[in-house]
Parts: structure tokens; sequence; C-alpha cells
């Protein structure tokens, strides 16, 4: 009996590989938290009953059961399902991924069983630094996109330079705040002095330095001894 529903379930995840594809793309920070976002699609429309099998199965999962989940439609009339979990360690949201970090470099493994997660076709990864190495192409600066194209491909492993700079998040927009108001600050300052500049040079000439005689506003030269004001 016990055999029976061990082939059973392997027929059914392999019956879902053929029916269904998803997306997963993952951002990841130093300090291993991050978040995942991941798209599951039927292959056709006809097969949009899937998704209500797929959203029951994640949300009886404990690693799911916190996460955003919500239905979607796409524009040639597939149902998609999408999920979205925070976490601390990229293990909590998939035991089957890890990331480490190191002093030289920080590292980012994902292995895909050949199971039920064998519906991943793209996968996207967002490191904290520079990616230096990786297995696979299609690297952009901090990204990488691995298309799956052979399901025999079943290991991703991408390694970046830690940034110069690492700074939470939270700490981001106060820190850009405050450099604005700086740069503000240092502006009208700067402004300030070159009015008040210009407003002592134009008084210098209220009175001529020859002979003292008051001059108007916009003469050129002494009314009394014909001195150059300017």
């Amino acid at each position: 009996m016990k055999k029976f529903w061990l082939l059973l379930l392997l027929g059914l995840c392999l019956f879902l590989s053929a029916c269904l594809e998803a997306e997963v793309e993952i951002d990841l920070k130093r300090d291993g938290s991050g978040e995942m976002r991941m798209k599951i699609l039927p292959l056709e429309s006809s097969m949009n009953f899937l998704i209500n099998e797929v959203e029951a199965d994640l949300r009886r999962n404990q690693n799911y059961r916190d996460s955003d989940i919500r239905k979607g439609s796409e524009s040639d009339g597939r149902r998609s399902l999408l999920v979205r979990k925070k976490f601390k360690r990229i293990e909590e949201a998939d035991e089957n991924c890890s990331f480490t970090s190191h002093k030289e470099y920080d590292q980012f493994v994902m292995d895909i069983p050949g199971d039920f997660l064998g519906i991943v076709k793209i996968v996207r990864v967002n490191m904290p630094g520079q990616i230096i190495t990786s297995n696979v192409g299609n690297i952009l600066g901090r990204s990488l996109t691995w298309y799956r194209n052979n399901p025999a491909d079943n290991r991703l492993v991408v390694s970046s330079k830690p940034p110069l700079i690492s700074l939470p998040r939270e700490k981001v927009l106060p820190l850009a705040i405050i450099l604005a108001v700086v740069i503000l600050g240092i502006t009208f300052l700067t402004i300030l002095t070159k009015i008040q500049k210009r407003k002592a040079d134009q008084e210098k000439f209220n009175f001529c330095p020859e002979c003292g005689t008051k001059a108007n506003p916009g003469d050129n030269f002494c009314q009394n001894c014909g001195q150059s004001l300017k």
C-alpha cells in the first residue's frame, strides 16, 4: 500500500510538472534576509483549475502559511497564482536554497528537485552586490536570470562581490533626506552670500569717492566732479 501511494504521488508530480510553469524572483541582502516572489501558471487556459489545487497545497504548507498568496489573470486567459514571502533566511522560504556571506564574496545556491518544483522555468536572483561568477549566463550587474531550457539543469550557483557600503533599506531614506537638506542649505547660503555681496558692491557707489556727492542709481560718473563711479 505504501508503494502504491508513493507511485501515485510521483505520478501527480509528473502530471503537474507537465501542466504548470513557474517564475521565481529572489531578492537577497547580506544578512541572508530578503523576499521571494513566485508566479505559477498553467501551460494552457484549459488547465486553470490546477491553480486552485496549487493554492490549497501552498496554504497547507508550513513554509508558506505567512505568505501573501493571490490569484491573478493573464492577458491570454490563463489564471495565475502570485506568491510573495519575506524571509530572514532563504532556507525558510525554500529548503533547497542557501545563502552564505564571506569577507570576500557572497554566494547563493539553488538546487531544484525533480518533483513538484520541477515546474520552475525562470529564476531571477538579485544579489546584494556585483555578481562576479555564476554557472549560467544572463548577468546584469547585481541581477541574474536563469532560463531553465533543459530540465536536467537543476543547480544554480551565483557569487557576488560585497558592496562597498551596505545600509539597511530603512536607513537609506532618512540619510537621503538629511543629505538633500544639507545640499539645499548650502545652496541657499551660497545664493544669499552672492546677493549680499552684490548689494554691498552697489552701496559703494552711493556717494562719490572723490567729492562725496550723493549719486543716483545707475550713474556712471559723479554729477559734481565727473569722477567715474565704476
